[in-house]
């Protein structure tokens, strides 16, 4: 028996690990090949949630109508599926091109590459529990507690240490590799396990009509909220990459803690804690943008691990009757996935301000008011007791709500107008600056806490045509322009962006030149393109040509048709978040810019970063592919509306040399700065972080 215990442990290690493994890799094996775009990360995120439900229902299914053997044989052969998956997505030694890059096609693609993986993964720690129970081991609950505190140290895994490390071939083939181990060791399970286990015909009973509805609903609840948490900490907290994941790993700890459970806490002893951080939560979020990183974190933290443990606990997992309990974690998963699609996918459809998150907190603290006084409290705790619990969660419904409506209105009344998509809100902000003795109001476009730049009003503009902002006088991108404009000899210019924001890097265009942007999210093009701030139909009106195409970058560079003419200066101006599109940045990248750009052309890469240096990152571009390199950085001039910002320029003619040092500009000396280059197959996002 010591052995079945051994394997199992083996066996639920590598199952939780790679489960946790996949997703992260499949999106950077896919990002050059699909762009990363909405369609992408919703096919991911609908793929997977909804891929653990279908497993958790294939595996409850098998074991209520199969033995032991039939199930295990069914699990090796999906094994052996799954490994072929792999080899046929691992052999090729170029990534395949695609030209349908919709949702289903990543779906399709999903389901085809590692559909099987995700299966076999997913259902892994429930074909591992109902193994453990039929073999007569107590307490199949603890090894999904593991499971969830296993995923912890997976999510951290991926980023600071396969990632850097490896390739993504590497990675992959160590997957397969971790397959193959988890099916042997499933097979020794079996043959090593008790005669029970071997002989046993009979089956798990199909589920009664009784609490399924709760863990339903709990599992809508809490991954509802962690995932609205995690949205709101990466987009309005704070820039740090990995940061989102904070709140995914306090969920998984939170639910770990409650199916091992070590403790049981009172309904009034949880109603106190839940009511406490709703207290702090409330308190930090009115002073959003003034409260530091840990007390922002430390709130949506902590409002999700006290109130997914209270949410769990309170369905007491560790005495469902455990020839049951898989079914109960079939309604735990679907009930997950709903939450997880409605904050993602469905929210952003249905209304412009971000409510999720304050929405499922209410919705938890009503559901646990409730469950207070059910029939199944009045079993075990006195009527006093109840009464103060009622209180407490009473009081906490009211401050939650009173609270976040007041934050609701706080947020409507300083945002003039916002909307919002699936890569996250957008919103209007003024600032105020003083141009030549007088003031006038900056309209800037904010995406949480990154800025898309910002433009003056007509009025103002007509008097004050000069850019702005990040493109302004002295800025690198404006230096590397004005040194394309000499070398062409009073010849138009035809240019190219990566990333449009509001359209401030138009002004410096003269009349007869020729734009072409590239922009992911269809709610910028739709703010710049709007009359709140006009910037493109302004210099529409001056004669510059300007054309949009809602689309990744990337796959815009990789369609242009070269018939329609190559480009003098490409902008890319998409690195200001915490979410940097890396597959933007690889060799592979800079060999399809390549295509584009004319041999004296001119690629200026924006590189304004609070929290990451992709200074080296260029270097070692430019040291790779035989650029010369510049590196332009401009102080800030708020009241000017000039922002501090960051450029690279990277160019190849000796003809721009003279111009660009004419402009400031000079070609410095790169290896010493150059860290190893980014290709599509291997990138490392964790050195370049400023800590």
């Amino acid at each position: 028996m010591v052995m079945f215990r051994v394997l199992s442990y083996i066996a639920l290690a590598l199952g939780a690990t790679v489960l946790l493994l996949i997703q992260p890799w499949v999106h950077s094996w896919l990002q050059p090949v699909f762009g990363g775009g909405a369609h992408l990360w919703g096919a991911v995120l609908v793929f997977f949630q909804w891929g653990v439900a279908f497993a958790y229902l294939l595996a409850a299914y098998l074991f209520a109508h199969w033995d032991s053997k039939k199930v295990i044989t069914l699990v090796l052969i999906l094994g052996g599926v799954s490994c072929a998956q792999l080899a046929m997505m691992l052999a090729p030694e170029e990534l395949g091109l695609v030209e349908n890059v919709s949702f289903s096609a990543v779906l399709v693609w999903l389901i085809a590459s590692v559909g099987g993986v995700s299966l076999l993964m997913a259902s892994s720690s429930l074909v591992l529990q109902a193994l453990w129970d039929r073999a007569g081991f107590e307490r199949p609950t603890m090894l999904y507690a593991w499971t969830n505190l296993i995923s912890v140290g997976a999510l951290v895994l991926y980023p600071v240490i396969l990632e850097p490390t490896f390739s993504l071939k590497t990675v992959g083939w160590s997957i397969a590799l971790s397959i193959v181990v988890w099916c042997f060791a499933v097979a020794m399970m079996w043959r090593v396990g008790p005669k029970e286990l071997r002989t046993t015909p009979t089956p798990f009973p199909s589920p009664a009509a009784t609490h399924y509805g709760a863990w339903s609903i709990v599992g809508f609840i809490a991954t509802a909220m962690m995932t609205a948490a995690a949205r709101d900490v990466t987009m309005d907290t704070s820039g740090v990459p990995f940061i989102g994941l904070m709140p995914l790993v306090v969920y998984l700890i939170a639910i770990a803690i409650a199916f091992a459970d070590l403790f049981m806490l009172s309904h009034w002893v949880k109603g106190a804690l839940s009511t406490i951080a709703c207290v702090w939560m409330i308190e930090v979020l009115k002073v959003a943008g003034q409260a530091t990183l840990f007390e922002e974190l430390s709130a949506y933290c902590g409002m999700v691990g006290i109130l997914t443990y209270t949410l769990v606990a309170e369905l007491k997992p560790a005495r469902i009757r455990s020839d049951v309990l898989l079914w109960h974690y079939v309604a735990l998963a679907v009930g997950g996935a709903l939450g997880g699609t409605c904050v993602s996918l469905a929210a952003p459809e249905l209304w412009n301000s971000v409510i999720e998150f304050q929405a499922s907190v209410l919705l938890g603290i009503v559901w646990l008011a409730y469950r207070s006084q059910s029939s199944l409290s009045r079993e075990v705790e006195s009527s006093r007791l109840r009464f103060r619990t009622g209180l407490v969660w009473f009081g906490a419904l009211v401050f939650w709500a009173t609270g976040s409506g007041q934050l609701l209105l706080k947020d409507h009344e300083q945002h003039r107008w916002q909307n919002r998509s699936f890569l996250g809100r957008i919103a209007l902000e003024e600032a105020t600056l003083t141009l030549h003795g007088e003031r006038h109001l900056l309209n800037v476009l904010v995406h949480g806490r990154t800025f898309h730049g910002g433009v003056l009003n007509d009025t103002a503009a007509s008097l004050y045509p000069e850019p702005l902002t990040y493109y302004a006088s002295g800025s690198g991108f404006y230096q590397g322009l004005q040194a394309v404009f000499l070398s062409q000899n009073g010849r138009f210019v035809r240019a190219a962006g990566i990333g449009l924001g509001i359209g401030g890097a138009t002004a410096a265009f003269r009349p007869g030149d020729t734009l072409q942007f590239w922009e992911l999210d269809p709610l910028v093009t739709e703010a710049a393109e709007s009359p709140m701030f006009g910037q493109l139909s302004r210099m529409r009106k001056q004669g510059v040509t300007i054309d949009v195409d809602n689309v990744d970058g990337r796959m815009g560079v990789r369609g242009w048709d070269l018939n329609r003419g190559r480009f003098d200066y490409l902008i890319l101006d998409a690195f200001s978040s915490d979410s940097i599109p890396t597959h933007l940045l690889t060799v592979e990248a800079f060999e399809e810019y390549d295509r584009i750009v004319t041999e004296t052309g001119l690629i200026a890469v924006h590189v304004s970063n609070r929290h990451i240096d992709l200074v080296p990152v260029l270097a070692g571009v430019a040291v790779s592919k035989g650029y010369r390199f510049g590196y332009v950085y401009q102080d800030a001039q708020s009241e000017n509306g000039i922002f501090a910002s960051s450029w690279v320029l990277l160019w190849k003619s000796s003809e721009l040399d003279d111009l660009l040092s004419a402009q400031g500009v000079q070609a410095i000396e790169h290896k010493d700065l150059a860290v190893e280059h980014w290709h599509d197959r291997k990138k490392d996002l964790w050195s370049v972080i400023r800590w």
